[in-house]
């Protein structure tokens, strides 16, 4: 009622007063430091009066920004008594069980013995796992809370982010046209979406803001799909970070919410039928440890049998047309997906054995309705265009019965071939005409722009470049520049003539465009600037070296202030990825340019084998028994900025994510010499057990997998988990100072491959007396592969860049 006050919160005085008891209490037993039982039971206390205060923090008015101070100051002391502990005692003891023990056979078709002593920590939920995990969040918070910068970066992180941001704009539908785009004001947890009616000078109307739909921001839009005609959204919501997606349909010009809603899906689009009546989407069956969805997005159970459906609107999910599925096309292990060409008549259908640019592809003539009425009449009319994993093929395009594919097909560097469907039959092979072939680079996408028009992206030397061409291939002129070599994205659709473009670029926040493609008019449609920021005083250079061990050239960008002195010592950040054929392109990010004006650092970003920069090729020269290549590179990278005098060891810290993380953790393990500090986000760390969780067995085609002899061997030799070396060899040197970050609801890369390696690390390297680096584990929790929130963005990128900062030995 109005006028009456809450009397289960405390006062802000009553809060004051126990901080300030607990500040004393810390002070004193940094003093008394004599007792260890004593000072378990005085750690329990504090445990539980800071998470008191910690909660009732967050509900603190403005007038109170004095007790967030004072709590600072509590996290720094609490952080200083946990530091002495583990100084005095050592990380926790985790219970090592040597009697778990798997049996491989290796190429040499030998049994060998692997003892995985950490296998409980597989088990997130147990109480075991929940205690592990607490004394590691303590742990880390400790070593954090020492690090000065670390809020002083989140506060130039929040306000250097605080600009407007656009998505590229679409369009869909003719009455009225849609133009759609995302839009963040800066801040906003989740970038919010909009559109116009009929023009882009019309006023703009909202139409989703998934910061209403949590009370922390957590949960995200994750893919958003509209009808042919633009009337119906089908938009995905993600809970703080995982793959899970829950889809749910609302009229675009009303906003009004239907009652459809699709649950248990991952790794899928949606496909309307032109008629507005439905659409066809792939799901999993749901998990059995989620009977009442309560750990939903930390379960580790591997995917299942990837199923296409069909769903009526107004219909329930139950009601759902079964059509095909992995198990029954061969394996259940294979992925369905599925496209719908602009005539709206054929359903193209994907199956997928991995994350390797492999598919077969199969057509469905939907046309008519009946067609999709039920799995068997489906399957009866599905034509087997390819029915092989050789090569991958994404149609982009058909004239009638004559489709056009981008394809790796004979061609590592990507072609665009056509072929006339009503000449397939099963027992001839299919006869393809080559469009546009091969060229030097990359091709990196082809789509239809208009009636007769191909937009090709290449990637040359890691920056995009754009061509147009005609139908038959024929090169067409254009006015598509840009201001500086870059990255571009585009949308657009063989609907229209118009497109949109973003360019972004290491020092270029970025610009969307509108092309025309009749009139080859080009327009400026938003400039994103970022205050205060001024790309003179930097500089980006572009520089190859040699791979170490065979001589390959591989490209990086290079970073610095502009007029840097190569003196050797400067702070050095070098990130890497080196796989699944994805490319690291130029972009624009806050903290990179942070981490070049207040530290006067070099960042560096690496083009390693294994990643897509050079077509196929260079992809495989980065996989399988080849992947000890692409953890030269990175190590050859670090070496050249060495003898080149940007950095010495002292000052180089190595960063990557997913894929990048085993990169990080495999290199600081191979050359603990070459680093002082390293930091692996969310990595693929158990390299003989991926394979068993989640959707890691989709990486075996990148991997290879410890279950076949022929491929264990190399997996063997590079596991970071498997060779976290007894001790150091060389004089003086230790292992980098290492930090793991990883989050509950990650479940594509699930977090025991870093709960298992880091208590690996602590346990070889904590008796070792040279060893004093920190090797440490962040652990977020409510998000995923990634923040689920701008916010849980900010803090990681603070406490990382706090982190190497501490690490490296350098000032803000």
């Amino acid at each position: 009622m109005s006028g009456t006050t809450d009397e289960s919160k405390e006062p802000i005085s009553a809060l004051g007063t126990k901080i300030s008891d607990t500040v004393a209490s810390i002070d004193n037993a940094l003093k008394q430091f004599t007792d260890n039982d004593e000072l378990l039971r005085l750690m329990g206390d504090i445990r539980s009066k800071l998470s008191e205060v910690q909660n009732e923090g967050t509900k603190l008015s403005q007038d109170a920004s004095s007790l967030k101070t004072q709590l600072s100051t509590v996290r720094k002391k609490f952080g200083a008594l946990k530091l002495t502990e583990v100084q005095e005692k050592g990380y926790p003891k985790a219970r090592r069980d040597e009697t778990v023990v798997d049996v491989y056979k290796n190429g040499a078709s030998e049994d060998v013995k692997v003892n995985d002593a950490y296998r409980w920590l597989e088990e997130p939920d147990s109480q075991e796992t929940r205690a592990w995990i607490e004394q590691q969040v303590d742990i880390c918070d400790a070593y954090l809370s020492q690090c000065s910068a670390r809020d002083t970066i989140y506060g130039a992180l929040e306000e250097n982010l605080n600009f407007p941001r656009y998505g590229v704009p679409f369009r869909k539908g003719e009455n009225p046209v849609i133009y759609c785009y995302s839009y963040n004001s800066g801040l906003q947890n989740q970038s919010v979406l909009y559109y116009h009616a009929d023009s882009l000078d019309a006023p703009r109307t909202l139409l989703l803001d998934p910061n209403t739909l949590s009370e922390d921001g957590t949960t995200s839009l994750k893919g958003y799909y509209f009808s042919h005609d633009g009337k119906f959204l089908c938009y995905g919501l993600s809970a703080a970070g995982s793959d899970w997606i829950e889809f749910h349909v609302k009229e675009v010009l009303t906003g009004k919410e239907l009652d459809d809603v699709i649950y248990w899906c991952k790794f899928t689009g949606i496909q309307w039928t032109h008629d507005n009546r439905g659409f066809f989407y792939s799901r999993y069956d749901k998990p059995a440890c989620n009977a009442d969805e309560s750990n939903k997005g930390t379960e580790t159970d591997k995917l299942r049998n990837m199923q296409l459906y069909y769903h009526r609107l107004g219909s329930s999910q139950s009601e759902d047309v079964f059509l095909v599925d992995g198990k029954t096309l061969g394996d259940e292990e294979w992925m369905v997906s599925a496209g719908i060409t602009y005539c709206g008549e054929w359903l193209e259908l994907y199956i997928s054995p991995s994350c390797d640019p492999v598919n077969r592809l199969y057509l469905v003539n939907i046309a008519d309705v009946g067609s999709y009425a039920d799995a068997s009449t489906f399957q009866s009319r599905m034509i087997k265009v390819v029915d092989n994993f050789d090569y991958g093929y994404d149609a982009i395009n058909n004239e009638g019965t004559v489709f056009y594919f981008e394809t790796n097909h004979e061609a590592s560097n990507y072609r665009i071939v056509s072929c006339d469907i009503s000449k397939c039959n099963a027992a001839d092979a299919v006869v393809w005409t080559e469009i546009v072939p091969q060229r030097k680079f990359r091709l990196q996408s082809a789509s239809m722009r208009g009636a007769n028009k191909m937009l090709l992206r290449y990637n040359a030397n890691v920056q995009t470049v754009v061509k147009l061409v005609d139908l038959n291939g024929a090169e067409l002129n254009h006015k598509i520049v840009f201001p500086a070599a870059g990255s571009v994205s585009a949308t657009g659709s063989k609907l229209f003539d118009e497109g949109f473009f973003s360019f972004t670029s290491f020092l270029y926040p970025g610009s969307i465009y509108r092309y025309d493609f009749k009139s080859d008019a080009l327009t400026l449609f938003k400039e994103i600037t970022v205050q205060g920021f001024d790309a003179s005083q930097f500089e980006t250079k572009q520089v190859f070296f040699q791979s170490n061990k065979d001589g390959e050239k591989v490209p990086m960008y290079i970073l610095s202030p502009k007029g840097l002195m190569l003196t050797g010592d400067n702070p050095t950040i070098v990130y890497g990825y080196g796989g699944f054929d994805i490319s690291l392109m130029p972009s624009f990010s806050v903290s990179r340019v942070l981490w070049l004006k207040h530290v006067g650092g070099v960042y560096v970003s690496t083009n390693l084998r294994g990643g897509g920069e050079y077509g196929e090729q260079w992809h495989k020269a980065g996989t399988k028994d080849k992947k000890q290549n692409v953890f030269d590179d990175f190590q050859s990278a670090a070496e050249y900025l060495i003898a080149h005098k940007y950095t010495n060891p002292s000052k180089l810290a190595i960063e990557g994510g997913s894929n990048g993380g085993l990169l990080v953790a495999a290199c600081c393990t191979q050359r603990p010499d070459l680093y002082r500090c390293g930091v692996a986000n969310c990595g693929v760390l158990d390299m003989l057990r991926f394979h068993k969780f989640t959707i890691g067995y989709a990486w075996t085609a990148d991997y290879g997998c410890a279950d076949k002899a022929n491929e264990f061997d190399a997996l063997y030799r590079y596991s970071p988990l498997h060779n976290v070396p007894q001790s150091i060899e060389q004089d003086n040197a230790q292992y980098p100072c290492f930090m793991a970050t990883t989050a509950d609801h990650d479940d594509r890369v699930s977090p025991l491959h870093s709960f298992k390696f880091v208590a690996e690390l602590q346990h070889r390297l904590s008796a070792e007396e040279k060893q004093h680096n920190p090797l440490l584990i962040r652990i977020e929790c409510k998000s995923g592969h990634g923040s689920s929130s701008l916010t849980k963005s900010i803090e990681l990128r603070a406490d990382t860049m706090a982190f190497i900062l501490h690490c490296l030995g350098v000032e803000w």
